[in-house]
């Protein structure tokens, strides 16, 4: 036992020492080099972004610069229109430096004329005139309906039919069988007169004619005792003559306060829309106390529909703003006000459009008047009438 013992302890030694022999024969394997730790990298500094480009401010557009002159068309040079518009753009024109040179046409075609050929660049119409103009109608039948447009609607021009005081004549119905003018040759006068028999119920039938070329000439006549009756302008040199002398001037009366007068007056208005009852002190002969009954009708500054809107804008701005200046030149221009031109109720024509921009501007343009000016639009459609070099 002890023999078997003791081979077995021998044999496990021997395989021990071996085993260490071998395993201290491997090679050391090399160590492997160490790779340093990457450094941390430096922070990344953000790159700013590239400033946005400042956005350009706009550049205004230059204010409408005026020429050096526009040019009016006026009335003829004996009556109030022209003393008016005279007064008026002088003292715009010392406010701007714009002058205004004016062209008188003595009777509504030659007016017309001068607008359509490019003579003048806005003018000065009475309603009855741009009335027909609108129209195609009277003076203005053969050139048909024109587009012309209003930029501003004028004071009222006080006018009525008038008699010396010797006549006897103290109504309308006094007429029958008396010498009335009768303006045969100046068809917007001549349906003024139609109008003004009509309110006493009379015709031409009633009358005796007696024919005069226009205005003046009619207050000529009536002045030398040729005629009974004619349509006289309350203040024309005439009347104011008339009033002097010692057969004086009376204004056959057109009142309208009853329901008679009121009917009378749609009879006048039938003929005449543009013209309306005015009583009035404004008149040659007649006291601060006691008016006189007769009519009214506004000028208008007209120009084209096409028009260049910032001139028609500019010339209205001028009336508006420069009125202080030139309210004091007559009665008549005092009237002349934005308040009495911005009233729909008595608008028969189409507002320019550059006419309107202003009133827009000036916080004055209103939901009526818009309405009303599309109803005339509607009334009137024509457009591009005008015919430079007719």
């Amino acid at each position: 036992m002890n023999r078997h013992y003791g081979i077995w302890l021998t044999l496990l030694v021997i395989l021990m020492t071996s085993a260490m022999l071998i395993a201290c024969a491997q090679p050391t394997p090399a160590s492997k080099p160490t790779t340093p730790a990457p450094s941390p990298s430096p922070p990344t500094m953000p790159v700013p972004a590239p400033s946005p480009k400042p956005t350009p401010t706009p550049t205004p557009a230059p204010a409408w610069k005026p020429p050096e002159f526009i040019r009016l068309g006026v009335p003829s040079t004996a009556g109030a229109g022209y003393a008016a518009a005279v007064a008026m753009y002088s003292a715009i024109e010392k406010a701007t430096g714009v002058k205004f040179p004016a062209t008188a046409g003595a009777l509504p075609a030659s007016r017309f004329q001068l607008l359509n050929n490019g003579t003048v660049d806005f003018s000065w119409m009475t309603a009855g005139e741009l009335f027909f103009l609108l129209k195609g109608a009277e003076d203005f039948a053969q050139v048909g309906p024109q587009s012309v447009r209003t930029m501003w609607d004028g004071g009222g021009l006080d006018q009525g039919l008038a008699t010396r005081n010797d006549t006897g004549i103290k109504t309308v119905p006094d007429l029958k069988g008396k010498k009335v003018a009768s303006y045969d040759t100046y068809p917007a006068a001549q349906v003024i007169m139609e109008g003004a028999l009509a309110w006493g119920n009379l015709t031409w039938n009633d009358v005796n004619r007696v024919p005069v070329a226009g205005y003046a000439q009619g207050q000529d006549a009536l002045l030398k005792g040729q005629v009974d009756a004619a349509i006289v302008s309350s203040t024309a040199a005439q009347a104011q003559e008339m009033a002097a002398s010692t057969r004086g001037i009376y204004w056959i009366p057109y009142p309208n306060v009853t329901s008679g007068d009121k009917a009378a007056w749609a009879r006048f208005q039938k003929i005449m829309p543009v013209y309306y009852p005015n009583r009035t002190t404004n008149a040659a002969g007649v006291s601060k106390d006691k008016p006189v009954d007769i009519w009214a009708y506004n000028y208008q500054v007209v120009c084209w529909d096409t028009t260049s809107n910032d001139m028609v804008y500019w010339i209205v701005k001028q009336m508006a703003e420069n009125y202080n200046a030139y309210k004091s030149a007559s009665p008549f221009v005092a009237k002349w006000t934005l308040d009495h031109a911005l009233q729909p109720s008595i608008w028969f024509s189409p507002r320019h459009t550059g006419a309107i921009k202003y009133y827009k501007d000036a916080g004055r343009w209103t939901a009526e008047m818009e309405r009303v000016q599309q109803q005339l639009l509607t009334m009137y459609p024509q457009t591009k009438t005008q015919k430079k070099g007719s």
